[in-house]
């Protein structure tokens, strides 16, 4: 199945890797402004002021830097069981079920060409302020704090591969993902490709923002685009949008 269906809602969360835990947590806490919603074990669960989960970032100490996993939320219990079937009779590696963490319930995994680990749930965890978190108005999760560059929401992030065009069709057949834009290069090869989960029409359904992947290796180095390193450079990216 390529066609876009739409079961997928919208990117939940990122997990990365650290090797310097303390110092990367302090950086995205006060220097880029996420809130800290718990910390367990390894890991520390951050989110966006006016992101309704309970995180939309998983930081986890490790021995070294990459992306553990990434998460996106579906419509429902049900499109949730389609998009595992659709998986499974694709032909690319699953990792099965897992129990969720703090955020979430169960999810599924399973992987891209390249190695990075995706993961599908629909039962989550809101985020529940405190009372010195309560925001004055009811539609935002929570109190805008003006710490660091304080992203309102963490909403799309790009991921690096050696062959764009088979990131492409991973995300058409396992997201039912719709392609927006692309870059072809004059040997005909794709140098970029952004794909969307937002409906081209103004249907009501459950959307969410693009998710861009690019072939960068011209501002990246070379060992952080094999296939052995399991692509671990990527960008992650908040909206900064104004709040009034």
């Amino acid at each position: 199945m390529t066609e876009p269906c739409f079961d997928v809602a919208h990117l939940g969360h990122v997990e990365v890797f650290t090797d310097r835990f303390e110092d990367s947590l302090d950086f995205f806490t006060r220097v880029y402004g996420l809130k800290l919603s718990a910390l367990e074990g390894d890991s520390a669960f951050l989110r966006a002021w006016d992101d309704y989960e309970f995180h939309t970032l998983k930081l986890t100490r490790h021995n070294t830097t990459g992306i553990g996993h990434i998460a996106y939320r579906v419509s429902s219990a049900q499109a949730l069981e389609r998009r595992v079937a659709v998986i499974e009779a694709s032909g690319y590696k699953t990792h099965g079920w897992v129990e969720g963490d703090q955020g979430h319930g169960r999810a599924y995994r399973f992987e891209d060409p390249f190695g990075h680990i995706f993961e599908l749930y629909w039962y989550t965890v809101k985020y529940s302020p405190a009372p010195e978190d309560t925001p004055a108005l009811k539609n935002m999760s929570s109190r805008f704090h003006a710490q660091g560059t304080c992203p309102r929401r963490l909403d799309h992030l790009n991921l690096l591969a050696e062959d764009v065009t088979a990131f492409r069709d991973f995300m058409q057949t396992c997201l039912g993902s719709r392609v927006t834009e692309q870059i072809q290069l004059d040997n005909g090869r794709l140098g970029g490709c952004s794909t969307s989960l937002m409906p081209p029409t103004n249907a009501k359904t459950s959307c969410g923002p693009p998710i861009s992947f690019w072939k960068t290796a011209s501002i990246s180095r070379p060992d952080r685009i094999s296939t052995a390193s399991k692509a671990r450079s990527f960008c992650m990216c908040g909206s900064l949008r104004a709040t009034g």
